[in-house]
């Protein structure tokens, strides 16, 4: 099924809000997309994969790029979130951390809001502390960041 650019952009700008949502409340997000290929595509790219999957030399480079031929011109359809809770005993484990004066880091991958909303919620970061971000693209400007704050 065709839905035309104009569902495809409405679809969008609602995702996009409902994960902005989604990372405010701490939640972890795995959006929906769809793309139509011919069977003969998919038995070609098929090989493909088999190969890369049982490649001797870099098969998690070779399976990288097999996924990087089919995974293109798709069409976002939707998102959903679940809560990731936290493991038994974090917040105290790290509270017990810094009041021995232990300085502990987090790095994550996540949006920032997720991140922070992590940190409040096993004590890491609390409300008047201080939050370092030395988030960037690239290492050098990170290394700017971090050097401003010392």
């Amino acid at each position: 099924k065709s839905w035309g650019k104009r569902h495809s952009k409405e679809v969008s700008r609602k995702t996009i809000r409902h994960l902005d949502g989604f990372a405010r409340e701490g939640l972890r997000t795995l959006c929906f997309g769809v793309s139509v290929i011919s069977e003969k595509e998919f038995k070609e790219w098929n090989q493909k994969w088999k190969k890369a999957q049982t490649s001797l030399n870099d098969r998690k480079n070779e399976m990288e790029s097999v996924a990087d031929l089919i995974e293109n011109d798709i069409t976002l359809i939707g998102a959903t979130a679940i809560e990731d809770k936290l493991q038994e005993n974090v917040p105290e484990t790290i509270e017990k951390l810094l009041e021995a004066d232990i300085h502990v880091w987090m790095l994550t991958g996540d949006k920032q809001i997720t991140a922070e909303n992590i940190a409040k919620s096993c004590n890491l970061h609390k409300e008047g502390t201080e939050l370092l971000d030395i988030s960037d693209d690239t290492v050098t400007n990170i290394r700017r960041k971090n050097k401003r704050q010392d």
